[in-house]
């Protein structure tokens, strides 16, 4: 983890009304991809979402990515905020999406 100080004028705009998307993950079979299942939500902070995806009965892996729109005609974006894509490659894959796989999987 990197940490440095920044200006907080140097925000140009900014929203108290985010929008997350959990994506819950099963894990694969032999030589495939996890399935994904996801849900959008609102009215929520993250800590309340995280809380929300870690009640899942089925105990499944999961992330949480906040949604950005205009990231360009009809596009919207995700960042990771919690997890990650499991989907991508390992050599890809951060270390804090494998924990939070683990995490899933127990």
């Amino acid at each position: 983890m990197n940490v440095h100080a920044v200006d907080e004028r140097g925000v140009d705009r900014e929203s108290s009304d985010p929008r997350f998307r959990v994506f819950f993950f099963t894990p694969p079979l032999e030589g495939r991809s996890f399935a994904v299942e996801v849900f959008e939500t609102t009215d929520a902070d993250v800590l309340e979402v995280i809380a929300w995806a870690r009640e899942d009965v089925i105990r499944r892996p999961f992330a949480v990515g906040l949604v950005g729109d205009g990231w360009g005609q009809s596009e919207v974006g995700i960042t990771w905020i919690y997890g990650g894509d499991p989907n991508e490659s390992s050599r890809r894959r951060p270390e804090w999406v494998e924990r939070t796989l683990e995490e899933g999987a127990r």
